[in-house]
């Protein structure tokens, strides 16, 4: 009975890795199986850099004990690859003693295949022209600029300020300005009494025409001094305009 379940262990594995490697598997007796094992199935010699066989032989006690194994390599092998596969699958086969193993097996070899082939890939790729090299450090240096600490950014700031005031006198040089900024209402009024007007002047629109004030009427305007900030306490009116009205 011992027999007839390891022959059915066996069957059954044989059955399973039929349907998983089809062709890639040969059966050349009931003992004795081989697979061919490549890093892309059905991939074309470009893709396939390394190739190997995998020859297992059973034993009569297997899977209670290792069977016999052997690894060829077919492709890309180099001179110590197929000892140093070999060393590994026996000892993935000690520590698989009591189960079906085949495909533990092959899928090491097949793992071990794909790695031997990004390798190869990596080292067939061409060199990248030098001209393309030097584009790509350009690129990458976009990315790394002055790390930004206060002390940089503190540096910066005083240089941009220093820049817009320098622009700033510069375009006000050989200009007049017959009202400074920083001049009140009040002061502008006393400037030019006619500012009063110039606002209903500004407003108009294209083919409006101007409202002539009456004189009088003007000088009934209330105004609230108050409204122009910073002017000294006391003041009344701008005498500009007063002498405007009465000139008028």
């Amino acid at each position: 009975t011992i027999v007839s379940t390891m022959d059915d262990e066996k069957t059954m594995e044989l059955e399973a890795l039929e349907a998983i490697y089809m062709d890639d598997l040969k059966v050349n007796d009931e003992d004795s199986i081989e697979i061919s094992l490549v890093p892309v199935p059905g991939g074309s010699e470009d893709e396939n850099h390394v190739s190997a066989i995998l020859h297992v032989t059973y034993t009569p006690g297997y899977p209670a004990e290792v069977p016999k194994i052997r690894v060829e390599g077919v492709k890309g092998f180099r001179p110590a690859d197929q000892k140093d596969l070999q060393s590994q699958l026996i000892k993935l086969a000690d520590e698989s003693v009591g189960m079906a193993m085949v495909f533990t097996l092959a899928q090491f070899v097949k793992d071990w295949l794909d790695v031997r082939n990004a390798e190869k890939d990596q080292a067939n790729k061409p060199p990248e022209p030098e001209k393309e090299k030097e584009k790509k450090v350009e690129e990458e240096d976009v990315f790394h600029g002055t790390p930004v600490t206060p002390a940089t950014f503190n540096a910066w700031m005083a240089r941009f300020q220093q820049e817009m005031a320098e622009k700033a006198r510069t375009a006000n040089t050989g200009s007049e300005n017959v009202y400074p900024s920083k001049h009140t209402g009040r002061q502008l009024f006393d400037i030019d009494a006619s500012l009063i007007y110039s606002d209903t002047t500004s407003v108009l629109e294209e083919g409006e025409q101007a409202v002539e004030v009456d004189v009088a009427s003007a000088r009934a305007v209330q105004v609230d001094w108050s409204l122009f900030g910073g002017e000294a306490d006391g003041d009344e009116g701008p005498s500009g305009i007063d002498k405007e009205l009465d000139d008028s």
